[in-house]
């Protein structure tokens, strides 16, 4: 029964000793490791290592051994002797907190990988509206035959589009001014689709040069104009707003 209580008492104290120097050691290589400085993070390794012993020493000498009078390496061992035979098993504790911190790294940064992919082709088939260009493919059809002569200027016009929406949105940022010309493509090209009869004003105040935007951050709220509003009623006529103060962008 002593040997079994004695056991106990250790086990217990080795126990929340380890967890307590693993999540240290964890808490550290979550917060501060990078791969720019190994050697200070090779100092603090060996550091944390001989905390964890030394935090074995100190809970022995001031609570297992006075309080349960058992003495595993000796009731004068000293803190040398403690480091000879416990500094590996602290550095395995740390290297377990190191290992699980790089091994949960990795599946974060797969995950984030995998999640800016997904975006990235969700972000392209929104711009790519399908049945924006099916429609407009038919009406340019229809056109061509009506008005052949128009029909050069409305696929150029289509192109310039499609190679903003695909190559020229990669930027951070964008002339407000390209902005603007895919604003009014866009339109035009839903005029053609309704065959002109819409009622959609367009309006730009103040000075838009030498000014960037995000890319393709208004085309959605021109986009649901025509996806919800009425615009063939002459009564309800849909008001598109730009205007620059000084450094403010206002779109109504």
């Amino acid at each position: 029964l002593w040997i079994k209580d004695v056991f106990c008492i250790f086990f217990a104290s080795w126990l929340i000793r380890s967890i307590i120097v693993f999540y240290v050691a964890y808490w550290y290589f979550d917060c501060y490791f990078s791969l720019k400085n190994l050697i200070a993070h090779l100092f603090a390794f060996i550091f944390l290592a001989a905390l964890g012993v030394m935090f074995r020493y100190f809970v022995d000498k001031t609570i297992i051994f006075p309080i349960f009078n058992n003495w595993s390496f000796g009731k004068n061992a000293s803190l040398g002797f403690y480091f000879g035979r416990d500094f590996n098993t602290q550095i395995l504790l740390v290297l377990c907190a190191f290992l699980l911190k790089c091994v949960q790294d990795f599946f974060n940064n797969e995950a984030i990988k995998t999640e800016k992919i997904t975006m990235e082709l969700a972000y392209l088939k929104s711009q790519i509206n399908p049945h924006f260009l099916f429609n407009t493919m038919n009406n340019l059809y229809g056109l061509s035959l009506s008005e052949p002569e128009k029909t050069p200027d409305v696929i150029l016009k289509i192109s310039e589009m499609m190679r903003y929406m695909l190559y020229g949105s990669n930027e951070e940022r964008v002339p407000l001014t390209k902005e603007i010309e895919y604003l009014n493509s866009y339109i035009e090209l839903e005029k053609i689709r309704y065959e002109g009869q819409i009622f959609v004003d367009f309006t730009v105040e103040g000075n838009t040069n030498n000014k960037f935007i995000a890319p393709l951050l208004l085309i959605s709220f021109v986009e649901n104009i025509f996806k919800h509003g009425n615009i063939q009623d002459a009564k309800n006529q849909a008001f598109i707003s730009l205007k620059i103060q000084e450094n403010q962008l206002i779109f109504r």
